[in-house]
């Protein structure tokens, strides 16, 4: 379940409210298509009761979203929330809605490098009438299930491999958490990737928008989007919004999904090095 910490700094002049006001509240939420525990403290002189945080805790989730700034201490068994699903999922969002707009789709090669077998499945789903697609993963030999599924359900014969051919050319390489180490990429790539190791545009973060429909839970005291991504990951929300990728960043500049595309079709045209 999510659960969100409010902190508020204020302390009572009167001694015996000081004494007797709870240290902690909590209260059941809704927004929009979740409902949430809102855990209510004041930060005092001996700083915030995370005993009696941790104690008004639902189920087994310690991860909690949290204003920013703020930090549990390292005996606690709370942590911070840090996203890490959402921001896959604005990657392989990012990834299509890119693809849809590029207009040389027949000459556009892209490696899907994945080792999860349901991230390959959801990308190729997606992808598979708007390019020449390679899937290369370390486990490319438990795969044979996901290609013959794809050959039946969409006609399209998906190479998937361990590694790359030796010189093998691909314009866009999709590589956020496994790029192969044997890969070649060149100025005029574009690469989705958080690794260091890569030549050409590399894309190593996908900004995304707060949902009009969160804006009114929303306070200045959370980052933006550990808020929206609390929502996606520990939520369950699946509000059509969340996922609405504005820029792709790469080291220089940052890119919407038509200006990406219109970047890969310009690529697509020069020839490669040799």
């Amino acid at each position: 379940m999510l659960t969100v910490l409010k902190v508020r700094n204020y302390q009572s002049k009167n001694f015996f409210k000081r004494i007797f006001e709870p240290k902690a509240e909590a209260y059941m939420r809704t927004a929009e298509d979740v409902t949430y525990l809102e855990i209510i403290c004041k930060n005092g002189k001996k700083g915030l009761p995370w005993q009696k945080i941790e104690e008004m805790l639902c189920g087994e989730e310690r991860r909690v979203l949290m204003p920013i700034g703020i930090t549990p201490p390292s005996e606690s068994k709370i942590k911070r929330f840090v996203p890490d699903e959402y921001n896959i999922a604005l990657f392989e969002e990012m990834l299509v809605q890119t693809l849809n707009k590029i207009k040389n789709k027949g000459k556009l090669y892209i490696a899907l490098c994945t080792n999860e077998e349901q991230q390959a499945k959801r990308i190729l789903e997606r992808i598979i009438n708007t390019a020449n697609i390679k899937v290369i993963s370390l486990f490319h030999e438990k795969l044979s299930d996901l290609q013959a599924e794809i050959l039946e359900n969409y006609g399209a014969a998906v190479p998937m491999v361990g590694s790359p051919g030796k010189d093998e050319h691909f314009n866009v390489i999709f590589a956020p958490e496994y790029l192969p180490p044997n890969i070649k990429t060149e100025r005029n790539i574009v690469v989705f990737s958080k690794k260091a190791n890569a030549e050409g545009i590399k894309i190593r973060e996908i900004t995304g928008n707060l949902p009009h429909e969160l804006e009114e839970y929303y306070s200045n005291e959370y980052d933006k989007k550990e808020f929206a991504a609390a929502f996606y990951e520990l939520g369950n929300s699946r509000l059509e919004s969340l996922l609405s990728p504005v820029y792709a960043i790469s080291l220089i500049k940052s890119y919407t999904p038509e200006e990406l595309a219109a970047v890969i079709d310009k690529y697509i045209n020069i020839p490669t090095a040799e």
